[in-house]
């Protein structure tokens, strides 16, 4: 209602209790109409309360695999990153969790992107002190730079970072001697020589996986011999084994087939074929299978 309606309302109430009741009690009687007037037709007061928290949406919830925790990691530091380029670095850190035996390589609940993964797997025997997130396929030196001003100047260290959000060991839990055993029976299998051949190749594998850092032979102390292989019983020298390891260059150069192995004749290498080992590379992530 507007002014003049409340005013005649007010005036007439007063006008009427004035007849009968005299002055006194008009007053009282306008004074009244005017309150109740006002209270009926005033708004009410918005209320406040809770209202701050239902107007912003609420965080989205962390997610609870290894996977796209890292993923949330990952686009903190490289904010505003479009593309396959941060899943390829959460898929390149998980599959190098995976090959050293450290964390089951799951993507069940993860959008890969478009990872090529033989591009991957070379990425994957480079020794992760010395590779850096530029070595990750389709990852430039721009990315390098955000990471390292993040404090990740290695993969190594992006990979301890997944570790820990993974709840995974930096160490494997299989113990190395069962590891270099399970793969002297496996090369046992495949290779027609005789048992110091087998011994051979399993010391040339092992010795350039411990150069990649895939395990730490320094583990085992100066024994390597185990149940099954015996590094003793290779016929590879020190000098010899130094050489075929000097030409990976510390996982950043490549070796060629497995004939550079000593103890891998003609026999070998069809039977080795066979099960699609054809190069020094292919053997070493045979290897990585068994960690």
């Amino acid at each position: 209602m507007n002014f003049q309606t409340n005013a005649a309302i007010t005036i007439a109430v007063s006008a009427i209790v004035y007849m009968y009741l005299g002055q006194t009690c008009a007053i009282l009687a306008g004074a009244a109409v005017v309150y109740i007037i006002y209270s009926v037709s005033l708004p009410k007061p918005i209320s406040t309360e809770n209202t701050e928290s239902e107007s912003e949406p609420e965080p989205e919830p962390v997610s609870g695999d290894p996977m796209n925790k890292f993923y949330d990691y990952v686009k903190s530091v490289i904010p505003g990153q479009g593309g396959d380029h941060p899943r390829s670095i959460v898929v390149a850190i998980a599959m190098c969790a995976d090959h050293k035996g450290l964390c089951d390589y799951d993507s069940s609940n993860f959008e890969e992107g478009n990872v090529r993964t033989t591009a991957l797997a070379s990425f994957l025997r480079i020794k992760p002190s010395v590779a850096t997130v530029s070595d990750i396929p389709g990852i430039g030196n721009v990315l390098q730079a955000k990471f390292a001003a993040a404090g990740h100047n290695s993969i190594e260290s992006l990979l301890k970072k997944f570790l820990k959000l993974a709840n995974c060991s930096v160490s494997s839990n299989k113990h190395l001697t069962k590891t270099l055993d399970d793969f002297f029976e496996w090369v046992a299998s495949i290779h027609p020589g005789t048992h110091p051949n087998f011994h051979t190749v399993v010391h040339c594998t092992a010795a350039l996986a411990d150069e990649i850092d895939l395990i730490d032979l320094g583990d085992l102390g100066d024994n390597h011999d185990g149940d099954k292989y015996k590094e003793s019983m290779s016929a590879c020298t020190a000098e010899t084994t130094r050489d075929f390891i000097e030409q990976f260059n510390s996982g950043r150069g490549e070796l060629g087939p497995i004939t550079d192995i000593k103890g891998m004749g003609p026999k070998a290498i069809k039977k080795f074929q066979k099960v699609n080992i054809n190069t020094v590379e292919d053997l070493l992530d045979k290897f990585a299978t068994f960690l």
